[in-house]
């Protein structure tokens, strides 16, 4: 009974942190809007503090053994994405500056999707469904390549001063996602009425439906700030939900008061870094280290909840148990991808 309770709660609330930020931006997003404030104030939230809260794991064992085993990939790149990126940030020309950002937001946004991926098959093995065939899975992941041809084909959305190269991307972009969703429907209802509860379907198809805003909004809040809250508040949520569990009740406040401390800090920094791409030689530098923390954060969680690997599932699997089971045939078949 209380992990059906459990379960339920997870899937209700990663539902309305999912929908309800882009809606409330497509809402409040538009040019003209005079709550710019309210979003501005989630978009800090669900950028930076999300960033921030993968350094909460540090203080974890498990991912201090794991990173051990795979030190090159928890330790090496990200020292490498930071350094090259501060010395990009303070080094190379603006232009240059923006082009290479139209690569992060590349990674940024594949990145995102990757999530929803992982969330779907979540919401798939929690409500007792079959897990995610492969062309099920493939429409959610090109509907986000559809985004990211969106978001090349239209730099203005990225609020970058830069024309595209390829501006039919866009369009290009705009049939690949309707073509994925029109797929992912399909595919969805090829299921028996019994594999397909309300819960889950509501969760496909906003994740197949994710990338839509890029085609829908001239104005960035509106186009991509609330994919990226939605991602944020998501991963916040997986966090916390990990972080809340605990056999000692004095454990638990303890491991709370180490993720605040680490949010509030990190949150500064990175809000602050982010926005001095315009000062001086160091201020650069800065800026660039705070992008190469940002792409340490998708190598890092792209390992760290990767299901198939063994001592994630372990970890995933003592901290959550009514979403991730132990045995390694049931994880096989839930294994949702990367969330973070």
């Amino acid at each position: 009974m209380e992990s059906t309770r459990l379960i339920a709660r997870w899937q209700r609330t990663t539902i309305l942190l999912t929908v309800v930020p882009l809606v409330l931006f497509a809402a409040l997003g538009r040019s003209g809007s005079s709550r710019t404030w309210v979003l501005a104030a989630c978009l800090v939230i669900g950028s930076s503090t999300h960033v921030a809260a993968t350094g909460w794991f540090l203080f974890e064992s498990d991912v201090r053994s794991m990173a051990r085993r795979r030190w090159v990939r928890f330790a090496v790149v990200p020292v490498v994405l930071v350094v090259a990126s501060a010395w990009m940030g303070a080094n190379v020309t603006p232009h240059t500056i923006d082009l290479a950002l139209c690569v992060f937001f590349s990674w940024q946004f594949f990145h995102f999707q990757k999530q929803n991926l992982g969330i779907a098959a979540l919401m798939a093995s929690s409500s007792g469904s079959p897990s995610l065939s492969t062309r099920e899975r493939r429409c959610v992941v090109f509907s986000g390549v559809a985004g990211i041809f969106g978001l090349l084909g239209h730099p203005s959305l990225l609020q970058l001063p830069l024309r595209s190269a390829i501006p039919a991307l866009f369009d290009v972009g705009a049939v690949l996602l309707v073509v994925c969703l029109a797929g992912g429907v399909v595919t969805l209802y090829r299921r028996d009425t019994s594999e397909r509860p309300r819960i889950f379907v509501i969760t496909y198809v906003a994740v197949l439906m994710f990338n839509a805003p890029i085609f829908l909004f001239s104005s960035p809040y509106a186009a991509v700030g609330g994919m990226t809250v939605a991602h944020g508040f998501q991963y916040l949520f997986m966090v916390g939900s990990v972080v809340g569990v605990s056999v000692r009740q004095r454990r638990r406040w303890e491991r709370a008061t180490v993720l605040s401390n680490v949010l509030i800090f990190g949150t500064a920094t990175l809000a602050i870094a982010v926005h001095l791409h315009n000062g001086d030689t160091l201020e650069k530098a800065v800026y660039g280290a705070a992008i190469g923390l940002t792409m340490a954060h998708f190598v890092i969680d792209g390992a760290l909840w990767r299901l198939r690997e063994p001592r994630a599932r372990r970890f995933m699997a003592t901290r959550l148990p009514y979403l991730v089971s132990l045995p390694p045939d049931v994880l096989v078949t839930t294994s949702p991808t990367d969330i973070g």
